[in-house]
């Protein structure tokens, strides 16, 4: 016969790794930024802040640092991981819907994943408890880092790799035009 902390400890193994999480697989862009709202929306900030790109990151670390020095007081909330995940500052993620994700674009290293966003509109109190909600589609722009998609702040001309010289083209074409 089993002994009862031996048929115990069984069952509790049992329970841990059926209750686990399964690895994600995050090879496409949607499934990026599936994982990234689902972070945000969870509160888990450092893991969310992880899905951004080096120079995104690199641009919220001065942000935050600009942000904290203006108002000291919010110093906790304007934190890096912290800017873009939780509700004090920048509110870019926060109505975005998890599992909204498709894909919009997509180049060899760069993408443009759709995600839904709820904004409430008919209040109770002003501000507070929505009874209606609008669904409004967002773009998140995200690009390939080291063979991982990752979520992309920069400016437009560099989200998609030659867009940049296609519009100078065009802007000297305009040009010569013009000059004849």
């Amino acid at each position: 016969m089993i002994p009862a902390r031996v048929l115990w400890s069984c069952v509790g193994v049992l329970c841990l790794v059926s209750c686990a999480k399964p690895p994600e697989n995050l090879d496409t862009p949607e499934a990026v930024a599936n994982a990234f709202l689902r972070e945000i929306h969870d509160g888990h900030c450092k893991q969310a802040f992880a899905f951004f790109s080096q120079s995104s990151r690199e641009r919220i670390e001065a942000e935050s640092v600009e942000a904290a020095e203006r108002e000291p007081y919010y110093a906790e909330s304007y934190k890096p991981e912290n800017l873009y995940c939780k509700p004090t500052y920048a509110h870019r993620y926060l109505g975005c819907v998890a599992g909204s994700a498709r894909l919009g674009h997509m180049e060899t290293i760069s993408a443009v994943v759709t995600v839904d966003r709820k904004d409430g509109t008919d209040f109770l109190v002003p501000g507070f408890w929505p009874t209606r909600y609008v669904v409004t589609p967002v773009d998140i722009q995200m690009i390939q880092e080291n063979g991982l998609w990752k979520i992309d702040l920069g400016e437009p001309d560099q989200r998609l790799p030659g867009e940049r010289e296609k519009r100078e083209e065009e802007e000297e074409k305009e040009s010569g035009e013009e000059g004849e």
